[in-house]
């Protein structure tokens, strides 16, 4: 958790650093009389470092692919938080959304049944 949290900063605070240095050495330019860096440049040097780090955290991320995860959510019934949890996927997460027939009134492969599913709705006041 430390090592994710520093990297994050790091990542946070990385442009701001890289303009540090760029203005330091655009205002020595200058006084020398050479040509500045051209904006471009820096733009595809923080355009591969991006790319490079979002590649990076993809391959460092261990998670299991036959793994899915329910995220966390609020029951207003209970006023309480039900933590997220991961289980095993059963379903070919292929077919998902694919009908089951062609039947027009059929659920989607993934769709619960509707009947099952649906609480009666609360009295109105």
């Amino acid at each position: 958790m430390p090592y994710r949290v520093l990297m994050e900063l790091a990542i946070f605070l990385s442009p701001w650093a890289v303009f540090g240095i760029y203005r330091i050495l655009v205002r020595d330019a200058e006084m020398e009389g050479r040509k500045a860096w051209p904006i471009t440049a820096l733009f595809g040097i923080g355009l591969v470092l991006a790319v490079g780090l979002w590649v990076y955290f993809i391959m460092r991320e261990d998670r299991d692919r036959n793994m899915c995860r329910e995220p966390s959510r609020f029951d207003p019934v209970t006023r309480e938080l039900i933590e997220g949890r991961e289980y095993p996927c059963d379903a070919d997460i292929e077919t998902i959304g694919e009908p089951r027939s062609r039947n027009p009134g059929d659920n989607a492969d993934g769709v619960a049944d509707a009947e099952a599913d649906v609480e009666p709705a609360p009295p109105s006041q």
